[in-house]
């Protein structure tokens, strides 16, 4: 579990499996699937640590990689915890979650790799443009009833700003929200099947250059 301190009366609290993909088919915006069921397992993920000049002072640059899609490359600030969730959706097969979360002193550092995600989100940039706005709503909402579960009063989510971004030489989306007085910023890249996602969430409005670093650094390469 990862607390992040916030000044005054504002106390995130996150713990793994909070921010998951069990809401995929709202983020999927039809009627036409449904969760069936899901499973989830947590632990310490298996990944490449190297280090890499760009990072802050001590964080290090952790790959994962899959049976699918490319090798998502984000720097943190601690070894990550991993959740895995397995969401079976009715009539299209299962969707898998991996989350990674990791903290400094005032901030939490989330990135998730999703994939098998039905093939109608690729059909037309509309769709992956619907399946994106969907992704960050369902994402913010979730926080939000997770601190509820909690034991927290559930904290009003607000989507702000979005742009467009370039990760890697591909198209990907910048959203800003709040969550409460919780200020966050996101980036994702809608690849094929697959989803390569990063947030922060801080107490902070300013964007701070370790947070500004953790969004710059997200990379993904192909296999070789």
């Amino acid at each position: 579990m990862i607390k992040l301190r916030a000044r005054g009366a504002c106390v995130a609290l996150i713990s793994f499996g909070v921010i998951n993909i069990s809401l995929i088919p709202q983020a999927q915006g039809s009627s036409n699937y449904r969760q069936v069921s899901f499973q989830q397992v947590s632990s310490a993920p298996s990944s490449d640590v190297i280090d890499d000049e760009r990072a802050p002072t001590g964080w290090k640059r952790y790959q994962f990689q899959y049976g699918g899609g490319d090798v998502f490359s984000i720097v943190l600030p601690k070894a990550p915890q991993e959740s895995v969730e397995n969401t079976r959706l009715a009539p299209t097969g299962a969707v898998t979650t991996h989350t990674f979360t990791s903290a400094s002193e005032k901030s939490i550092y989330v990135a998730s790799y999703i994939e098998d995600l039905p093939v109608e989100v690729q059909r037309s940039p509309v769709a992956k443009q619907k399946f994106l706005e969907s992704l960050w709503n369902g994402y913010t909402a979730a926080i939000g009833r997770a601190m509820k579960d909690k034991g927290l009063a559930e904290l009003k989510v607000k989507l702000l700003a979005r742009r467009n971004r370039v990760v890697s030489g591909r198209q990907a989306q910048e959203q800003d929200f709040t969550i409460g007085n919780t200020f966050g910023r996101g980036r994702a890249v809608l690849a094929g099947r697959y989803v390569y996602m990063v947030m922060t969430l801080s107490p902070d409005a300013e964007l701070t250059s370790e947070r500004a670093s953790f969004l710059k650094l997200f990379e993904i390469h192909p296999k070789r």
